[in-house]
């Protein structure tokens, strides 16, 4: 009798004990996955979210900049650091992102790496923001000599900068494709001979609120968006710490970029893959707008900006939104009146560029048909010295 109570007694408490494991386990399984439902996780991500829980993070307490007063001269440029202070010791800050802001963006304009660039004769103030609201602000001081400030600029205008093999054995047939090695050669004279490229955005604050810009300076344009600009000419353009503007017919815009052959016959586009990589990694290649679909001819043979009506330029502009374009430069250089008042009437576009005219742009070039010279690949250095300087 004693050993059958002992034995019922023993398998009674293995029998509890069994149902305990179980039921704690259950609990557990609950608790996974009302946790990573309630924060559209999988029930795995659990332990890592638990670590961050009990991790913890602070707070942004302050922000601090390494300068508290900036003074510029003309179109240089000062660099703004921030530094989070924590409201917590020893923990870390979890969103460590600030966005920089400026009272008066016709004195100077401020990059999101807290670059300041001079911009016009005035004084601003700079914020830098932390995500939580946190701020902390310098003064900016700009002074300009309008003396020294530029009054003619040339904006050349590129179309295919080819491989020098790819000149010689598919596009010898077309003046508008210029080999590697003369346009290397031009990127080096310009530097040589102290020139200043620029962006489109520098160009139009020149034009439109008489913002500084140097004498000697240039803007560099290459049209349609071939993907030789990129495998080709972007190496040139870093070589030589040269900016430039790359127009993109948005409808070829495909998501990744073909792969690269220089003896392709055809032609091929950067895709969006590039343009994400390039803003990222060398901002001094710009993207802007080619129109998204406008480049093709007419039954007169004339740019269909010519002949589309105002509704249907209208659907094109926006289709391009989300690229974030802020200059356009016009298919073939044509431009009818219903296409130059949609470009103006279109916010997000700044300034507008032709090219049927050779002459260099002033400040009372119309703001929405800037002229521009073509650069031939059939000539010579000498060719495009002479319209360089033009510069003034």
């Amino acid at each position: 009798m004693t050993y059958r109570l002992a034995s019922k007694r023993s398998l009674a408490l293995s029998i509890a004990a069994i149902a305990a494991i179980a039921l704690v386990a259950c609990q557990a399984l609950t608790v996974r996955t009302a946790y990573a439902q309630g924060q559209n996780e999988s029930p795995d991500s659990l332990s890592t979210a638990v670590q961050a829980q009990q991790v913890g993070y602070a707070q942004v307490a302050q922000v601090k900049l390494n300068k508290k007063t900036v003074k510029i001269k003309n179109n240089g440029t000062a660099q703004l650091k921030a530094t989070l202070v924590p409201d917590t010791t020893g923990k870390a800050i979890e969103d460590t992102s600030i966005t920089w802001s400026i009272s008066k963006p016709k004195v100077a304009r401020i990059s999101q790496d807290g670059t300041v660039q001079g911009k016009k004769t005035g004084t601003a103030t700079v914020t830098a923001t932390a995500s939580n609201g946190a701020k902390a602000t310098a003064k900016v001081k700009v002074k300009v000599n309008k003396r020294k400030m530029a009054t003619r600029v040339p904006v050349m205008t590129y179309h295919r900068i080819c491989s020098n093999i790819a000149k010689s054995r598919v596009y010898g047939g077309t003046n508008l494709a210029i080999s590697a090695s003369k346009f290397k050669a031009q990127m080096k004279w310009l530097k040589k001979h102290g020139y200043h490229t620029i962006s489109t955005a520098e160009f139009k604050d020149w034009r439109v609120e008489g913002a500084f810009l140097p004498k000697k300076s240039v803007l560099l344009t290459i049209d349609d968006g071939f993907y030789e600009t990129y495998h080709v000419a972007l190496p040139i353009l870093k070589k030589y710490n040269q900016k430039a503007t790359l127009f993109v017919i948005g409808s070829k815009v495909e998501k990744k970029t073909k792969k690269y052959s220089p003896l392709h016959r055809g032609d091929r586009f950067v895709g969006w893959d590039v343009i994400k990589k390039v803003r990222e990694e060398y901002p001094n290649l710009e993207f802007q707008s080619h129109t998204y679909n406008m480049h093709h001819r007419n039954g007169s043979g004339n740019g269909v900006a010519t002949s589309w009506s105002r509704k249907k330029i209208d659907k094109d502009f926006e289709k391009n939104e989300k690229f974030g374009f802020t200059a356009i430069a016009y298919p073939f250089g044509h431009a009818s009146g219903r296409f130059l008042a949609a470009t103006r009437a279109y916010k997000p576009i700044g300034i507008g560029f032709g090219y049927m005219m050779d002459w260099p742009a002033s400040r009372t070039s119309p703001r929405y048909n800037i002229p521009r010279f073509k650069v031939f690949g059939d000539r010579g250095l000498g060719d495009f010295v002479s319209n360089v300087r033009t510069a003034r």
